[in-house]
């Protein structure tokens, strides 16, 4: 399927949704969306519903969906269509009627010439200029001109309820949908880009500044629409970057305090294989004195590190219950344990500690995984505070501005 196939078929579905829905909303949305697959595929009405003209009309549409009645006194398209025609045909040929027929069509004339005038005078606003956005908007004035009007009642209630239903919105929507798609960055949906234009437009007149390069409202307009769109997806991009950045660097944090985990797994392993050797030696030891029942001398035993002499002291005055025959020296960088006991006491010592050293690891590392986890929901908490005090930031700024 072509790309202007999928454009047809995604505009004969929302049409039929925009006939199908009463709320005046999505029937809006269903026009603009309609008139931009419209623009962009250069399709005609003829393309979405077989009963609709073979060209894009933006009245007619509006009136096909209930956005707008019917002008008094219309006629068909193809009854249009033929009297242009013939209208055409006798300029070219340059037939004349004799006798009565030509005082009836000066008669006819003279009507139509009476109802054009009429009509066209109630199209009239200030200063003869159209009040048609049609022609309004396309006519070259002057910048004063421009400015007046602007600042005037046609624009009073806001730029969209002008220019809403005409070929100018069609054709913003149209250039904000090339330049959505041209943009670096930032790429808003069709749905969001309609929202947005909308609300730019739903602003007064007055908010736009008439430029000494520019011949018509609708150059002033598009300009001005230009320049909010490309002044908010900067923004919007900048903010993208910097939580990018934000990202980038928790990430970092977490791959560096994942690689010091490791290497402190790796050396309290390398320093529990010491101790289990050490262990292993001493019960070597104290099997070759495995005849002697009572220790008279008092037994030392070593530690490199301060936590586990105290430890190994807490699990020795739980089995000696005298403590007198309890020592706790220190030699240098080394911490000793030193007491009297039995063989006995010495294995259920030392089976005592390896499991309450075993069990201590295992609530130190729980205790330590708790802590990654609190601090990243804390910088996550962190992070949403800061993008709601952005926003909130860029809202009352936004109040604040004074063209």
């Amino acid at each position: 399927m072509t790309d202007k196939a999928k454009a047809i078929d995604k505009a004969r579905k929302t049409f039929r949704h925009g006939l199908s829905t009463t709320a005046p909303g999505e029937k809006q949305k269903a026009h603009g969306v309609i008139a931009n697959l419209c623009a962009k595929y250069k399709l005609v009405l003829h393309d979405i519903d077989p009963q609709l003209p073979k060209r894009f009309d933006a009245e007619v549409l509006r009136v096909k969906l209930g956005l707008a009645q019917a002008a008094a006194g219309t006629t068909s398209d193809k009854s249009a269509s033929a009297a242009a025609a013939a209208s055409a045909s006798a300029g070219r040929h340059g037939k004349r009627q004799d006798g009565p027929k030509q005082g009836a069509s000066a008669g006819a004339g003279g009507q139509r010439s009476k109802s054009g005038a009429g009509h066209a005078d109630g199209q009239r606003g200030t200063g003869g200029r159209s009040k048609d956005p049609n022609v309004l908007l396309f006519q070259p004035l002057s910048l004063a001109e421009r400015e007046k009007l602007l600042k005037g009642p046609l624009f009073s209630q806001g730029i969209l309820h002008f220019v809403r239903g005409s070929t100018a919105y069609i054709q913003l929507l149209a250039e904000m949908h090339s330049l959505n798609r041209s943009n670096v960055g930032v790429t808003w949906s069709d749905k969001t880009l309609m929202a947005w234009l909308d609300r730019i437009l739903a602003r007064q007149g007055s908010m736009v500044i008439p430029l000494r390069d520019a011949a018509t409202l609708y150059e002033d307009l598009q300009r001005y629409c230009r320049s909010q769109y490309v002044s908010e997806t900067r923004d919007e991009a900048e903010r993208k970057r910097q939580a990018k950045a934000r990202e980038d660097k928790d990430r970092q944090e977490r791959e560096q305090y994942a690689q010091a985990q490791e290497r402190a797994r790796r050396v309290a392993q390398e320093r529990q294989r010491h101790q289990d050797e050490q262990r292993w030696q001493e019960q070597q030891r104290q099997a070759a004195q495995a005849a002697s029942d009572t220790l008279r001398e008092f037994k030392a035993k070593g530690f490199d590190v301060k936590a586990e002499a105290q430890l190994y002291l807490k699990i020795v005055r739980r089995v000696i219950k005298e403590h007198t025959l309890i020592k706790s020296v220190s030699r240098g960088a080394q911490y000793f344990v030193e007491f009297k006991g039995t063989s006995a006491d010495v294995t259920k010592i030392d089976a005592l500690y390896e499991r309450a050293s075993h069990d201590l690891q295992q609530a130190a590392e729980r205790i330590r995984a708790e802590a990654a986890r609190t601090r990243d929901e804390a910088v996550k908490r962190a992070e949403a505070a800061y993008a709601a005090q952005c926003a909130q930031a860029f809202e009352e700024a936004v109040k604040q501005y004074r063209a």
